[in-house]
């Protein structure tokens, strides 16, 4: 078990700055096709699955934060 979780540690560790670096990458080569117009080539199932993705990413938020502050409504002040 310790063996399989410092495997598992390893990995993440040193794949982690690969993965940030595949992210920014991604993110520029979004920015770059939104500031050529590609957005405008989109059919409307393309932008409806990308609004519901958008979608489920702010809701996973959500959750996260209403997890971490144990209440459904507001901060425990």
């Amino acid at each position: 078990m310790a063996e399989a979780a410092r495997r598992l540690v390893q990995k993440v560790v040193t794949e982690g700055p690969k993965l940030a670096l595949v992210a920014v990458e991604s993110f520029k080569k979004l920015v770059a096709s939104y500031k050529a117009g590609q957005y405008k080539h989109a059919t409307v199932k393309d932008a409806v699955r990308n609004a519901l993705v958008a979608t489920e990413i702010v809701m996973w938020f959500y959750i996260g934060e209403v997890i971490g502050r144990g209440s459904l409504i507001g901060y425990n002040v």
